[in-house]
């Protein structure tokens, strides 16, 4: 199966319409995005048994005593108190300082590490596509390969690191602050004036589908955008949309058809029945369409209390887009509560039953 793929992956055969493989046009979507794909896989890691006396190497994780919204919020207070916890660990100590960069601006990612003591400042451009956590995973990596290869032995390495992800994956660093700092400037710097270096980094399988989901994310947002309605322009990305749904089916199926401008009142009616009239079904001579039954209908304006009293409290213009959730411009709590005050206003009115 693995080489019927390969070999199907590296064919650029034009095939038939009736006759075009599974999977090719996937393929030929990798292929435009650059990404390599049926490397050869690297043997697998093998464990080590230690003989006695012989043992491995002590590895302990420390994490810094606060949380990231205290250090946020007292910087001050979190730079003195590392370095009253740097005064303790020993002289004799090799403290390395890393940290990844990934600008958006150069679409380049990089990683670097610092060591104080030795006046090493090291920086290196990784693949372009490469996420942030494999490059802070690289510096960490990249400071452990500079000890091993050491004439000498120190006693103690410790190793800084700020991401708690790359923390947790390998288990063996502490989080630091001032050295850090030089490391993220060398990153920076390495970001916007490289230096030459190259990482020998290549990219993981899990990163290899999370730049083609972004990819095809991207590409089908600007394919539903050739629809011209509000429901689908106003859109930013992909999936559901919170203040979209409603605990009850019924509810969200009504906005949804208010938002599409498919339902079943008398101005979409007309528009399928010429003969139908597009008048109002309470007796109102305006056209029965979306702003109406919402805003300007009489028959419910004493129901439709609660919408202005929670427009008027948010200072909100009462209009059909901030009605249904298209005013993009309102954070969620809001948009939530004015949904859920609709849906009452639609069970009030049985609204819910007609469009």
């Amino acid at each position: 199966m693995y080489n019927t793929a390969k070999e199907l992956f590296d064919d650029q055969m034009e095939y038939p319409t009736r006759s075009t493989p599974g999977l090719i046009n996937e393929m030929r979507y990798i292929q435009r995005l650059g990404l390599s794909t049926f490397e050869n896989t690297p043997p697998p890691f093998t464990s080590y048994n230690y003989p006695p006396p012989c043992r491995p190497m002590i590895c302990k994780t420390l994490w810094f005593p606060t949380t990231t919204n205290k250090a946020k919020a007292n910087p001050g207070a979190v730079v003195e108190r590392f370095r009253t916890l740097h005064q303790q660990i020993p002289k004799t100590t090799l403290c390395i300082y890393t940290d990844g960069e990934k600008s958006q601006t150069s679409k380049t990612t990089t990683c670097a590490m610092y060591i104080p003591t030795r006046n090493v400042s090291q920086s290196w451009t990784m693949d372009s596509q490469a996420s942030i956590y494999s490059a802070e995973l690289l510096a960490v990596h990249k400071a452990l390969d500079y000890t091993y290869k050491l004439d000498e032995n120190p006693p103690e390495v410790r190793v800084f690191c700020d991401s708690s992800s790359v923390v947790k994956a390998i288990g063996s660093t502490k989080p630091g602050i001032q050295g850090n700092e030089v490391a993220d400037r060398l990153a920076q710097t390495e970001c916007t004036k490289p230096s030459g270096a190259k990482a020998n980094h290549k990219l993981s399988p899990s990163e290899k589908i999370s730049i083609a989901k972004a990819e095809w994310r991207k590409d089908h947002l600007l394919y539903l955008k050739t629809c011209r309605k509000a429901c689908i322009q106003t859109m930013s990305r992909t999936g559901l949309t919170k203040w979209f749904h409603h605990k009850e089916r019924a509810i969200t199926v009504c906005l949804h058809r208010l938002r599409t401008g498919h339902n079943y009142l008398n101005s979409f009616n007309h528009r399928v029945d010429k003969d139908a009239d597009p008048s109002c079904r309470e007796g109102c001579e305006a056209i029965e369409n979306v702003e109406h039954i919402l805003i300007d209908c009489p028959y419910s304006e004493n129901l439709r209390q609660k919408i202005h009293q929670l427009l008027a409290t948010h200072n909100i213009d009462l209009n059909v887009d901030s009605l249904l959730g298209l005013n993009m411009a309102l954070d969620t709590t809001v948009q939530c509560k004015i949904r859920d005050t609709l849906a009452k206003f639609l069970n009030q009115t049985n609204l819910v039953n007609i469009i």
